[in-house]
């Protein structure tokens, strides 16, 4: 675990820290119109209540992510209240959608939303990717919400927004955590190609990533079971270039089907 908050601050706090990380976070909730509005540390949890618009926010300072090779966040959400999911206020015609949404900034590069469900465009109290609309059901959680695979990087920031409309609504947060999961393939490989020439075979590949990738061991069979390995093409190690490779095969061969496949190999020996 590279992260973890658990909200062990004293009550009525919307700043803090923890020793895993370790990064400050803050709360702040723009969107309060009363004193009993508010986004604070209530009972070690993180509380939101009737929060309004804007939206209220829960965001992290950058920590260190660099020993992971893919990561997932995680969650602990309650609620309190009947949470409105992409609807008016019964037909009233006034926005009252209550939802939870997660994004990260990896590496600086911008903030991303985690994907979730989403509203129509035109409730604007709503845009975008939501992890979470309305009642969570069972008895309001908790639940445990667990991100997909995010890739992998050197730091990253954690934001979670939150926005209920009502004085007896309210969201409740534990345990934000980040671990790694090793979940991304040290090897992003989005094309191969294999193509007859004049002079042999002709293999292509690309990558868009690749961490500690030592090279590409090239294998062919002639059943599709029994390979052998006819030579390796050295990686480039860790980056996040567009990367292209190509290998020919000058073995001439009379076989009516030829099976090529390449094998990423790490700097440990590794598959």
């Amino acid at each position: 675990m590279v992260f973890s908050e658990t909200f062990d601050e004293a009550d009525d706090a919307v700043a803090g820290s923890d020793a895993i990380g370790p990064t400050a976070w803050t709360a702040t909730c723009p969107g309060s119109l009363a004193a009993t509005d508010y986004l604070k540390v209530v009972g070690n949890k993180l509380e939101a209540r009737d929060t309004n618009s804007p939206a209220a926010v829960f965001e992290t300072g950058t920590f260190d992510i660099s020993t992971c090779t893919g990561l997932e966040i995680a969650i602990d959400i309650e609620e309190s209240g009947d949470m409105e999911d992409c609807a008016d206020c019964g037909g009233t015609g006034t926005t009252c959608i209550d939802w939870v949404k997660l994004e990260y900034n990896l590496d600086g590069g911008g903030w991303v939303e985690v994907a979730g469900a989403s509203c129509p465009l035109t409730m604007t109290e709503a845009p975008g990717e939501m992890i979470q609309t309305g009642d969570i059901g069972g008895l309001g959680g908790p639940i445990t919400y667990t991100s997909p695979c995010i890739d992998f990087g050197s730091t990253l920031q954690i934001r979670v927004s939150f926005m209920s409309w009502a004085g007896d609504e309210y969201w409740i947060f534990d345990n934000i955590t980040v671990s790694c999961n090793d979940c991304v393939l040290p090897v992003e490989l989005v094309e191969f190609n294999v193509g007859k020439e004049d002079y042999g075979t002709v293999l292509t590949w690309e990558t868009i990533s690749e961490n500690d990738n030592d090279y590409f061991a090239i294998e062919r069979s002639y059943d599709g079971k029994s390979f052998e390995e006819i030579a390796s093409i050295s990686g480039a190690g860790t980056s996040s270039e567009h990367l292209y490779y190509r290998y020919t095969d000058p073995t001439p061969h009379n076989k009516e089907w030829v099976y090529y496949r390449i094998r990423q190999v790490d700097f440990n020996g590794e598959n």
